[in-house]
C-alpha cells in the first residue's frame, strides 16, 4: 500500500480538521454577531436597569428610615434631610465606583449631586443635554405620572466637554419630602462589556482552533502536560490543606487518622507520631457525639457545622464546629471520612460574656427601680420615727423601740445605696485621685475589721498614675474586697494589697475579661483563704448572690464593686483556686488630668437653729413622703403647702400673690419631672429657691444637677438632716 506523502498528509489535515473547524467557527461567529449580540445587549441593559431600580429602592428605604426617625422625634426634618443628603452623596457603585446617586425636588431644584456641586440649590429646569432635552424636567414628568421610571438623555462630562455619552437614568419620587432620587447607567459600559466578550470569544475560538489542529500532532505532549497539571493541582490542594487555619483531617471509617494538617495538631496538642496511636475516644468529650456524627454521615453522607466538644492533650475543653463527609474509593473498595474542624472556643466565651453583661444590665435596671421605691418608703419611716421619738422622749420603752426603727432604717438606707451603686445610678462627684492616698486613708478603717489571726500586707507602687472617680466609692471597693478576703479565711491567713501602673498597647486577655489598650492603675487584693468553687465564678458579681451562711452577708458587696468599676470604665478580674486563695484585680483607667491643689476653705457653720416661719412649697408625688415632710416643717414652725405633681404646682404658683421662700421638689414624678418644672418657671420667678430630692434618677438629670450646682438631698433622709438642709438654703 502506498504510504501517503507529507503533502497529502498536510492536505488531509487541512481538509479533515482545519477546514471544518474553521467553517464552524465562522458560522458560529456570524450567528453570534447577528443574533446573540443584540440579544445580549438587550439583556445587559435590562439587567442594569433592574439593578438601578433596586439600588434606588435601597436609597428609598434609607430615606424612609430617616423619615421615621423624624416621626419618632429622634431628629428634626432638617437634621434628617442633611444626614440623608450626606449619606447618599457618599454612595458609589459600578466600575471604578463611578456610578452615583443624585437628588432633586419637583421644582426642579438640585438638592444634591456628588459631581455637580455647582448645581446644588439651583433651579435646573433649564438644564439641557447636548441634544437640548430638558432632562430634569423630563424626570419630574416621569415621577408625576408613575412615581418612578427611566429617562434617556445624553450626558456631557463637566471636566471634559468633548466626552458625551448616552445615559439612561432611573428616578423615583420620595413623596414625604418631594425628593426625586435618581441614578444612571452608561450605555458605553454595556457596549464596552460586549466588546470585551466579543474579543474574548474571538481569542477563545482562535485558541480552540489552534488547539484542535495541533491536538493530533501533540497528543503525547498533551498527555504529559495533563500529568503535570495534575501534579500541580495536587500540590495546590496540599498547600491549601497544610496552610488552612482550620483543622483538616482524613481518617478511616474505624477511626485511624490517615492525614491531617498542622492546624489539626495545634488544635489538639498532639504530635504527628502521637496521632498515629490515639483513638477517637481520647479526643471526644462526649462519646455520644461521635456516635451521632457517624450515624448522620452514614445516612446523609455528610454533616455540616455540628457543635462538638473535644479534649485537648492538656485536658482543657475545646468547643468546635465540625463539617465532615463520607468518601469512597471505588478502586480500592474502602470508605474514609474527611472533615474540617473550626475552633469556636473564644467565640462561645464571648457569647457567654455578652449574655452575662445583658443579664447584669437587666438586674441593674431592676435594682435601680427597687431602690427608688424603697427610698421613698424609708424616708417616710425615717421621718415618722424621728417625729415619734420626739413625742415619746419620756417613754423609755417606746423611745427604745423607735430607736430600733431608726437603726433598721439606716441599714435599709445602706442597702439602697449599694443597689444604686450596682445599678450605676447613684449620684457621684468625680475628682482626680491617687489610689495610694485612698488606700492609706482606708487603712485606719481596715484594721478594726480584721481579726488578729489575719495579716495585712501592703505593697504600693511609687509614682502611681492618677485616676478619676468618687473617692468614697473607691474606698468602698477597697473595704468590700478586704471584707470578702477576711470572710474567706476563718482559720487566719494573709491579705496582700498591691498597686501598680500598667499599660497595654493591644487587647490583653486576663481571666474572663479582655482588657482594652490603655493606661491603667491596677489594684490587686489577694487572700490565702478557701477559694471560690469554679461553678460560682460566673455568678459572684450578681446582686444577692452569696456563698456565706444565712445572715452573714447581703450578697451586694461584690455587686457594688462591679457597679463602681464598670461606671468608671474599668475592669475587675477574679482568679481563684480552692484551698489556695483568691485574687481580685481591679483595673482603673488612668487620667492625664492633674489633681487640684488643696486649699483651706472656711466652712460655714451649720445653724443649730432648725426652725423658722418661712413659707415652703412641697412638690412630691409620694403621699407618705409628702406627709412626713409637711409634718416635720409644721413641727418646727414653718408654713407649708403640699402638691403631688408639677403641673398643678405651676397653676398654684400663678395664682399666688406671695411666692414661697423655698420649693422642695422631687426629681422623678409622673408627667413633668423636677428639672423640667424648674426650667419652666425660673424665668417667671427668678427669686425662687429650690431644694431637689430624689431616691434615684437618670444619669443625665443627675449630671444636670451637678453642672448647675443645685441644692440636692438624696433619699432616704431623716427630719434633722432635712431641716438642716432647708435652713442652710434659707439662710443664704
Amino acid at each position: 500500500m502506498k504510504q501517503p506523502n507529507q503533502k497529502n498528509l498536510g492536505f488531509s489535515l487541512v481538509y479533515r480538521v482545519v477546514f471544518p473547524v474553521g467553517l464552524t467557527v465562522v458560522l458560529f461567529l456570524t450567528a453570534f454577531y447577528l443574533i446573540a449580540i443584540p440579544s445580549l445587549k438587550d439583556h445587559l441593559i435590562a439587567s442594569r436597569r433592574e439593578m438601578a431600580s433596586e439600588l434606588v429602592g435601597t436609597v428609598h428605604t434609607l430615606l424612609e428610615n430617616y423619615n421615621q426617625r423624624v416621626i419618632d422625634g429622634e431628629l428634626t426634618l432638617e437634621e434628617a434631610q442633611e444626614r440623608a443628603r450626606e449619606r447618599i452623596r457618599s454612595l458609589r457603585y459600578g466600575p471604578q465606583d463611578k456610578d452615583y446617586f443624585w437628588i432633586n425636588d419637583m421644582t426642579p431644584i438640585m438638592i444634591m449631586h456628588p459631581y455637580r456641586t455647582d448645581l446644588e440649590g439651583k433651579d435646573i429646569s433649564d438644564f439641557v443635554d447636548p441634544k437640548q432635552n430638558h432632562l430634569f424636567v423630563a424626570m419630574v414628568d416621569t415621577v408625576k405620572k408613575d412615581d418612578s421610571g427611566f429617562v434617556d438623555y445624553m450626558w456631557q462630562w463637566k471636566d471634559d466637554s468633548t466626552r458625551i455619552v448616552n445615559k439612561q437614568s432611573f428616578v423615583r419620587l420620595f413623596k414625604p419630602w418631594n425628593w426625586i432620587v435618581g441614578t444612571g447607567l452608561y450605555i458605553e459600559d454595556v457596549n464596552e462589556k460586549i466588546r470585551l466578550i466579543i474579543r474574548n470569544l474571538i481569542i477563545t475560538f482562535s485558541v480552540i482552533l489552534v488547539v484542535i489542529v495541533l491536538l493530533s500532532l501533540y497528543i503525547i505532549w498533551n498527555g504529559s502536560r495533563l500529568l503535570q497539571e495534575r501534579i500541580k493541582s495536587e500540590q495546590r490542594y496540599r498547600l491549601l490543606f497544610e496552610n488552612s487555619h482550620d483543622a483538616v483531617y482524613i481518617r478511616t471509617y474505624d477511626g485511624v487518622f490517615l492525614d491531617w494538617n498542622k492546624a489539626f495538631e495545634d488544635l489538639f496538642g498532639y504530635s504527628s507520631d502521637e496521632f498515629k496511636t490515639i483513638s477517637l475516644s481520647d479526643i471526644y468529650v462526649h462519646l455520644e457525639d461521635l456516635d451521632a456524627l457517624i450515624n448522620t454521615v452514614n445516612k446523609a453522607g455528610f454533616v455540616q457545622n455540628r457543635e462538638i466538644q473535644f479534649k485537648h492533650k492538656e485536658g482543657h475543653i475545646i468547643t468546635t464546629l465540625v463539617t465532615s463527609s463520607l468518601q469512597r474509593d471505588e478502586q480500592k473498595g474502602v470508605s474514609y471520612i474527611q472533615g474540617i474542624i473550626r475552633d469556636i472556643t473564644e467565640l462561645k466565651e464571648l457569647e457567654m460574656h455578652l449574655a452575662q453583661a445583658q443579664k447584669m444590665e437587666a438586674v441593674g435596671r431592676l435594682a435601680g427601680g427597687i431602690a427608688h421605691d424603697f427610698n421613698n418608703i424609708l424616708t417616710s419611716i425615717y421621718g415618722n420615727a424621728e417625729l415619734a421619738q420626739f413625742h415619746a422622749s419620756e417613754n423609755l420603752q417606746a423611745s427604745s423601740a423607735i430607736q430600733d426603727i431608726l437603726i433598721a432604717s439606716e441599714r435599709g438606707s445602706d442597702l439602697t445605696r449599694q443597689l444604686l451603686t450596682f445599678s450605676r445610678k447613684q449620684m457621684v462627684k468625680k475628682s482626680i485621685l491617687d489610689i495610694n492616698t485612698i488606700l492609706k486613708r482606708a487603712e485606719s478603717m481596715i484594721k478594726p475589721i480584721i481579726r488578729s489571726n489575719i495579716t495585712v500586707e501592703m505593697n504600693t507602687s511609687d509614682s502611681l498614675w492618677l485616676v478619676k472617680g468618687d473617692p468614697s466609692q473607691i474606698e468602698q471597693v477597697i473595704l468590700n474586697l478586704v471584707i470578702n478576703a477576711r470572710d474567706a479565711m476563718e482559720e487566719g491567713g494573709t491579705i496582700s494589697i498591691e498597686t501598680s501602673n500598667i499599660y497595654y498597647d493591644q487587647p490583653v486577655k486576663d481571666g474572663r475579661e479582655t482588657i482594652s489598650p490603655g493606661h491603667f492603675v491596677l489594684l490587686s487584693v489577694n487572700d490565702t483563704g478557701s477559694g471560690i468553687p469554679p461553678e460560682y465564678l460566673d455568678k459572684i458579681f450578681e446582686p444577692f448572690f452569696t456563698t456565706k451562711q444565712e445572715g452573714k452577708g447581703t450578697g451586694l458587696g461584690l455587686a457594688t464593686i462591679y457597679g463602681v468599676v464598670k461606671h468608671l470604665g474599668g475592669y475587675i478580674v477574679v482568679q481563684s483556686v480552692l484551698d489556695v486563695g483568691t485574687t481580685f484585680r481591679v483595673y482603673f483607667p488612668s487620667t492625664d488630668q492633674m489633681a487640684p491643689a488643696t486649699t483651706q476653705v472656711e466652712q460655714k457653720a451649720v445653724s443649730t437653729e432648725l426652725g423658722g416661719q418661712e413659707f415652703i412649697l412641697i412638690v412630691e408625688d409620694d403621699n407618705a413622703v409628702r406627709t412626713v415632710l409637711i409634718n416635720t416643717l409644721h413641727r418646727y414652725g414653718y408654713r407649708v403647702h403640699g402638691i403631688d405633681n408639677a403641673e398643678e404646682a405651676i397653676t398654684w404658683l400663678s395664682n399666688q400673690s406671695a411666692l414661697p421662700d423655698l420649693v422642695v421638689l422631687d426629681m422623678v414624678m409622673p408627667g413633668m419631672n423636677g428639672i423640667t418644672f424648674h426650667d419652666k418657671i425660673r424665668d417667671h420667678y427668678p427669686s425662687l429657691r429650690f431644694l431637689f430630692i430624689s431616691g434615684y434618677t437618670e444619669k443625665q438629670i443627675l449630671d444636670d444637677i451637678l453642672t448647675r450646682n443645685m441644692p440636692f438631698l438624696p433619699k432616704p433622709f431623716g427630719p434633722k438632716v432635712f431641716l438642716q438642709k432647708v435652713r442652710s438654703i434659707l439662710n443664704r
